[in-house]
């Protein structure tokens, strides 16, 4: 026989459909363009390696990137791995630890560490973990600093302990693309029987 009515609408509903492969196609293409296109937000940097190796950084505004070819390069930032890096200035609260004065005394210190990364080249090729390498530079010179005052001194001179941990991370963290901006000694707190 010959064709239906029915038959002639469902094949002319048919044709008017694309193909599975043509749908197929598109929905590659749109993944590939969606993977190309990338906004960068103000005071944020992503950075492009390509094929493996640094090729540039992103800055605010839209860019392009190569498919396959480009890869964006992720920052370790806390157990996580950040695809933009925030240039702006940034708080690391470094943990409470126990520190021994020149005398002996044990001290409970912790403190906050307001640093900025100003190149974020170094911040990703530099250093692994920038926050935890921060964290324990910090834990380890206040520690030493502090080895250095008597429990009195150590109360009395907490401007002189926070510029003196300053210039010490300052000219560490310079070689991974960070500037200390300040640094500031959160709770001092002797031992009970010291303040009785």
């Amino acid at each position: 026989g010959d064709p239906t009515m029915e038959d002639e609408l469902i094949y002319t509903l048919l044709d008017a459909f694309p193909s599975f492969s043509t749908l197929i196609a598109l929905l590659i293409i749109f993944l590939l363009m969606k993977n190309m296109v990338k906004i960068v937000r103000q005071s944020e940097v992503m950075m492009i390696e390509r094929l493996g190796s640094f090729n540039r950084t992103m800055k605010s505004g839209l860019h392009f990137k190569l498919p396959v070819i480009e890869q964006i390069r992720k920052i370790n930032w806390r157990d996580e791995e950040l695809e933009r890096i925030d240039m702006r200035e940034r708080v690391l609260d470094i943990p409470a630890q126990t520190t021994i004065t020149k005398d002996n005394v044990s001290l409970e210190i912790d403190a906050a560490v307001y640093m900025q990364i100003t190149d974020p080249e170094k911040a990703v090729y530099e250093i692994n973990d920038l926050p935890l390498a921060i964290s324990q530079l910090t834990q380890t010179t206040l520690r030493s600093l502090i080895g250095e005052f008597d429990l009195d001194e150590t109360l009395a001179s907490r401007d002189k302990i926070n510029s003196s941990l300053k210039v010490v991370l300052d000219d560490v963290t310079n070689k991974w693309g960070v500037l200390v901006n300040r640094v500031e000694l959160a709770n001092v707190s002797p031992p009970k029987e010291v303040l009785e």
